[in-house]
């Protein structure tokens, strides 16, 4: 199961850079398409459903397993509902949701800063705490850094998606010379 994890995680780190990369998006559309049903129809069962079998299972704490499998419970419930956005044309929340999956396969990565750095706010310890044994303490901060490694991404990306709108307008907007709310508010004298 962990080796169906591993390979199915290599594939879904990859196909999610192509789902976000905007140049693909808007001139290769069917692309996009296809490889947005890789990603789920790939990605569901073996990265978040194994992750899910995986975590209870593995050695590490309770604390550990525990966020690992509300990782692959809530990765995999936002690449559903992502998808399901798509296929019933609601493109924004398609978007919003794709962007939590991919904040949160990131995730992943992102990992090892938290865990340097509560290693070396951990440092002045080693000594007192872990008689000199950089290596056990060292393993001490893991369930930490790991709930904050996708944690933290995903905090991020709800502040920007609250804070950054996109500011195109829409299709029928543009066609139809609609102005925007944004377009037609009245301008404050006091607005630099």
């Amino acid at each position: 199961m962990l080796v169906v994890h591993v390979f199915g995680g290599a594939l879904i780190t990859l196909l999610v850079t192509l789902q976000v990369w905007p140049w693909l998006r808007t001139r290769h559309p069917a692309v996009h398409r296809w490889s947005g049903r890789v990603y789920v129809l790939a990605g569901v069962p073996l990265v978040g459903v194994s992750a899910m079998l995986i975590a209870p299972l593995s050695e590490a704490d309770a604390s550990a397993q525990t966020s690992a499998f509300v990782w692959a419970v809530l990765w995999s419930a936002f690449t559903a509902l992502g998808c399901l956005s798509a296929r019933r044309r609601h493109l924004a929340s398609h978007r919003e949701w794709m962007l939590r999956s991919f904040a949160l396969v990131y995730g992943i990565a992102f990992n090892r800063i938290p865990h340097l750095l509560l290693v070396l706010a951990m440092s002045p310890r080693v000594d007192a705490e872990y008689g000199g044994d950089l290596t056990a303490m060292s393993l001490e901060p893991g369930a930490g850094s790991g709930f904050l490694s996708w944690i933290l991404p995903l905090l991020f990306l709800e502040w920007w998606l609250k804070y950054h709108k996109p500011r195109r307008r829409s299709r029928h907007a543009r066609a139809t010379g609609e102005k925007t709310p944004a377009q037609s508010a009245p301008v404050s004298p006091h607005t630099p």
